[in-house]
């Protein structure tokens, strides 16, 4: 125990004390300020790389094909998911030390970017899927009608996209859509029973290939060929 006479000196001493916590207090808080500031820094360029990178590495253009650029958006999902953690693990520190804070525009763009592209890929998927199905019909038993409405009904989705027109994939999707539609006119001809064996003779002449069109073999991709 403290003797009387010697409290004085403890109390000072106490005082003493309590300053140099302030004083190492305030240095830590400094030192955390600056990790804290820092790790923004470098948050804040890893999301200026990464919106460089996405729109260099991104699949705008429509060259890929629909398996390699749904992989390339799947990885690219997984780069946006750990900036979000990262974003989130500064979170706390910018609330202690009252520091303002919204997501940088570059990051947000890049999600858009990648919300888009996937639901285009997504389309073109499925119209691949389509056209995997129909080809191998056999031309004497196509409708060209019931084709012509599936078809249409994909020109109406792919319309619905069309603020994204500026990409490429868009253009090669919307493409593939209308040639295809423009072709189920010939297609209905080709298989109306007006054509006669004659028609079809100068039709193989005028084109310079021989096929038989009543062969199993005869598919509707063999007709775009």
């Amino acid at each position: 125990l403290i003797g009387l006479g010697a409290l004085q000196a403890a109390w000072e001493e106490f005082h003493e004390m309590l300053g140099h916590v302030d004083v190492e207090l305030k240095r830590s808080k400094g030192t955390m300020r600056k990790d804290l500031q820092d790790s923004m820094a470098g948050f804040n360029a890893s999301v200026g790389s990464l919106r460089s990178e996405a729109s260099r590495d991104l699949p705008y253009n429509g060259k890929e094909t629909v398996d390699d650029a749904l992989a390339v958006l799947s990885e690219w999902a997984e780069k946006v998911e750990a900036i979000r953690v990262r974003e989130k693990a500064l979170a706390p520190g910018l609330q202690v030390f009252e520091i303002p804070y919204s997501t940088p525009t570059e990051l947000l763009e890049v999600e858009k970017d990648l919300e888009n592209l996937s639901t285009l890929w997504q389309l073109f998927a499925d119209w691949e899927s389509a056209w995997e199905q129909w080809k191998s019909g056999q031309f004497t038993s196509l409708d060209p009608d019931e084709l012509g409405n599936a078809a249409a009904k994909f020109k109406q989705r792919v319309g619905k996209l069309r603020a994204l027109k500026e990409w490429g994939v868009w253009g090669v999707l919307d493409v593939k859509v209308r040639q295809f539609l423009s072709t189920m006119p010939l297609i209905s001809d080709l298989g109306s029973p007006a054509m006669r064996p004659r028609h079809w003779a100068a039709l193989k002449a005028e084109i310079s290939k021989d096929f038989d069109e009543t062969s199993a073999s005869f598919t509707l991709e063999r007709v775009f060929e």
